[in-house]
């Protein structure tokens, strides 16, 4: 039976199949009703059930998420289209990569195939309305409740449901909702993180791959599916409008191709139009999220000529109701909150809002848009076909890039040639030397032509963006940009990567695998060296600390034929043969991609201890703590989380010989939430979870530096060691309004002296990842105090990538500082050295400061 939108209540009388539980049944609940929530493990059954009770579904399994849930994905389309997926997804696949088709197949593909719509939940676990609203969604299309022809619809398009992408956060947020409903706390936040690494960054990990979660979805997107349209579901604040849909805010990224921003036009329509005919009012578009910077899960498709659009529901608090008055309503750029606009042409006027208005609204966005996906079929296949065609033939420079094999940490290089491959990017490598615009490149080389179906993608994350100067007003301050201006990957990797238009005399061979290095061991020892320069050989000291192994550093030398500063020096534990432990040498070798050497060493060293580190993770959860601990572990460190209790009890010297504190203002690390631009305010959080560190806490973190301890501060957490320990530093941008200088993620220049022991193994010359960072001015030494400067900005052409306003106040101030205070430091990292574990280049800064904190003067005989 066809069932017109208008019509929908109708169909709603219609009794459902007796084997089809609705999900009112099924969770003793309806979706959305307030102060209830399902969680992940119930609506994986859910869907279970439905799956064994309907042939308009099929079931999936991706994998397990971070903390071992199950992630799922539904597959709804005609009982004889789900008899022929494997043909379905082999045609999407030709169809994204068409070069060895005629026009005429292309034609003929489009003409069999089927269009592949993605809907993906809740990736923000306190947004939980889509999960919930997956349940009634995947109920009305297996029991015909849909409003459209299901056998019409469903006979064009494949549609697949991700209910959660982050189902343990889905999980603790509901448990942490209901076990605060009805109190004074109900809907607050968490004190930690609702993914185990990430939080909210979870959604700007989608050139990185990573979280497990992205890697599970991408292969979705880029493998095995191939979808030609993708819709992500988010909620946004309370008082705003109440749905975004596209298209975006400028400006527009310059390497999209147009028939996306179509498509995104398209499909942004379609779904205003049915909620505005279903009585639904506050539906905005060219607001809020401008369509520049790639990394969230629906933008990064763009990139790969997938329509990616974005939905943004107003929230309620959770799943508990919100009074909006009309006078709390806010405006933002491109509407006005109360006057109709041809952006925002119906006004919400206030009143209550509900966790069923957001699945009310969802819903129909979501029948929308597989409607859409349905009636525009051969529009979004052919499209796809020619988006990939266009990439392959754009002419204009450059044509490659060139990953030259001698690189400064050749570990760092094949990983970025593994984050571009698990991103559908064809990269070569050179059996032997070629030039390229006349400079010569050796074997082992690698090369990312553009003149691929995935090369704008490519060309987007090597090249130097550019980020328009956008002000408020003429002359006013600057508008800044949703989320970052610059991320050239090579920048941030550490990696030289080369722009180039024409290549001569280059055998090269498309990569199946990623290489890397090859690991291997010179010599008999009894010490072997290991340089310095690759981030893996931290990997390896740790490993081979833990293993009970003699790891000591070459100190900065005056002396000639020596090796460079920081370079590893490796022996056997004591009592233990050089050949018997050459073999543990060797695997700890081959995990981190290195060789060693057998050196005569003799003279002054730095014996190494294995850094017992300490990282501060507050009640007030920090993305930054998160991605901090994930880099961490994967450096094997010796590491706990240190939270306020433990900080205050001092003692910290006794247990740690580091102490981190992760990207956080002073008021948050001191106080938590209760004081904000030092004013205070009531908690969000239960009484147990209430505060900072407290002025015990800063003292007991005095006294451990005191006491020969390091405190890492990593960017807006040096301003807390400035102030609360008296540092006899300053940072020149504290205080600096928007107006007169500006920087908003972004890569800068900096000027490296590598003998100073935080920058062991760093290039003269790199990039710092900048977002409203720190730049420091230094002082004499004075009573207890001393400081080395092992990074600063250069005197000009500080920008390397994005956008900054105001770049002379950054001409040669320092960026890391090691302040020496008494016999214990204080490390100053002034910018995001390990942003969102994206910035390789900069990894050294950080862990060079937990290594130098367990180091004492030896000498080698």
């Amino acid at each position: 039976m066809r069932i017109g939108w208008l019509a929908l209540g109708l169909a709603l009388l219609v009794p459902a199949s007796p084997a089809q539980k609705t999900p009112e049944e099924f969770f003793g609940f309806p979706m959305g009703a307030d102060g209830r929530l399902a969680r992940h493990p119930q609506i994986v059954e859910y869907l279970r059930h439905l799956d064994a009770s309907s042939e308009w579904m099929a079931l999936e399994t991706l994998g397990d998420s971070t903390l071992g849930n199950p992630m799922v994905m539904a597959v709804f389309t005609s009982p004889e289209v789900l008899k022929v997926l494997g043909r379905i997804k082999q045609v999407a696949t030709l169809l994204a990569d068409p070069r060895m088709l005629s026009p005429g197949e292309v034609e003929g593909h489009v003409k069999e195939g089927k269009s592949i719509a993605l809907l993906t939940c809740n990736i923000h676990s306190t947004e939980v309305a889509s999960a919930q609203m997956a349940c009634e969604l995947a109920w009305r299309i297996v029991a015909d409740r849909c409003p459209f022809d299901r056998a019409k619809i469903l006979g064009e398009t494949v549609f697949l449901l991700i209910p959660s992408t982050n189902p343990d956060g889905q999980i603790l947020v509901a448990e942490w909702y209901d076990r605060w409903k009805g109190g004074e706390w109900e809907a607050g936040p968490m004190p930690w993180l609702y993914h185990v690494y990430a939080g909210h960054d979870n959604n700007r990990d989608w050139f990185m791959f990573n979280l497990r979660e992205t890697r599970l979805v991408s292969d979705v997107y880029y493998r095995t599916w191939m979808p030609q349209l993708v819709l992500d579901e988010h909620q946004m604040g309370s008082t705003g409008a109440r749905l975004f849909v596209p298209p975006f805010a400028e400006p527009a990224n310059p390497n999209v191709h147009p028939l996306i921003w179509r498509g995104l036009a398209l499909v942004g329509s379609n779904m205003a139009m049915r909620v505005e005919q279903r009585g639904r009012t506050g539906v905005v578009d060219r607001a809020y999220y401008t369509a520049w910077w790639e990394g969230a899960s629906i933008m990064t498709p763009w990139w790969h000529n997938i329509v990616g659009a974005l939905s943004e529901m107003a929230s309620c608090r959770i799943a508990s109701p919100v009074y909006v008055e009309p006078n709390e309503l806010t405006a933002a750029r491109g509407f006005d909150a109360h006057e109709p606009s041809l952006s925002y042409p119906n006004p919400w006027k206030g009143g209550w809002w509900r966790l069923r208005d957001i699945v009310d609204y969802e819903l129909d966005l979501s029948f929308a848009f597989v409607e859409t996906a349905a009636r525009h079929r051969e529009d979004f296949l052919r499209n796809r076909a020619r988006m990939a065609f266009d990439a392959v033939e754009r002419k204009g420079a450059p044509r490659s890039f060139v990953i030259p094999a001698v690189q400064h940490d050749p570990v760092a290089a094949s990983e970025m040639v593994e984050v571009l491959r698990l991103g559908g990017v064809e990269v070569f490598s050179a059996s032997g030397p070629f030039t390229a615009d006349g400079k010569s490149y050796g074997a082992g080389s690698f090369v990312v032509p553009l003149a691929q179906p995935n090369g704008l993608y490519a060309k987007d994350l090597l090249e130097i963006q550019r980020y328009p100067d956008l002000r408020e007003y003429r002359g006013g301050p600057p508008i800044r940009p949703y989320d970052m201006a610059g991320w050239t990957l090579g920048l941030q990797m550490g990696v030289e990567t080369v722009p180039v238009d024409r290549i001569a005399g280059a055998s090269l061979t498309l990569l199946d695998k990623t290489p890397f290095p090859a690991s291997s061991v010179g010599g008999d020892g009894p010490t072997w060296s290991v340089g310095t320069q690759t981030n893996a050989s931290f990997l390896l000291a740790n490993r081979l600390l833990a293993a009970g192994a003699e790891v000591y550093r070459v100190p900065a030398q005056t002396k000639e034929n020596v090796p460079a500063p920081g370079t590893w020096l490796l022996r056997a534990p004591a009592g233990t043969e050089a050949a018997a432990f050459r073999q543990t040498l060797a695997q700890a070798l081959e995990e981190a991609h290195l060789g060693a050497a057998t050196l005569a060493y003799r003279g002054e060293a730095l014996r190494v201890r294995r850094p017992r580190v300490g990282l501060y993770k507050p009640w007030v959860a920090s993305m930054d703590e998160g991605w901090t601990r994930l880099l961490l572990e994967r450096f094997g460190t010796d590491l706990k989380n240190l939270e306020n209790p433990a900080i205050k009890a001092g003692n910290l010297r006794e247990s740690f010989d580091a102490i981190v504190l992760p990207d956080m203002d002073t008021d948050a690390i001191v106080s938590g939430d209760t004081v904000a631009d030092g004013k205070k305010r009531p908690s969000r959080y239960p009484s147990e979870y209430q505060g900072g560190i407290g002025d015990e806490g800063v003292t007991a973190l005095k006294a451990f530096v005191e006491a020969g301890g390091t405190l890492v501060c990593l960017d807006s957490a040096c301003e807390f060691a400035i102030a609360k320990l008296d540092l006899p530093v300053k940072n020149d941008l504290k205080d600096v309004k928007e107006g007169d200088f500006f920087c908003p993620g972004s890569c800068l220049a900096l000027e490296v002296d590598p003998s100073q022991p935080l920058a062991f193994g760093m290039p003269r010359k790199a990039s710092a990842f900048f977002v409203s960072s720190a730049a420091f001015t230094t002082s004499l030494p004075s009573g207890k105090f001393d400081r080395r400067v092992a990074a600063t900005y250069p005197a000009r052409d500080i920008l390397q990538s994005g956008w900054i306003l105001g770049e002379d106040r950054l001409a040669r101030r320092a960026a890391v500082v090691e302040v020496k205070m008494g016999p214990g430091r204080v490390a100053l990292l002034g910018f995001r050295a390990q942003h969102r574990a994206q910035t390789p280049g900069t990894y050294k800064f950080l862990l060079n400061a937990l290594f130098a904190s367990a180091t004492e003067p030896a000498v080698l005989k």
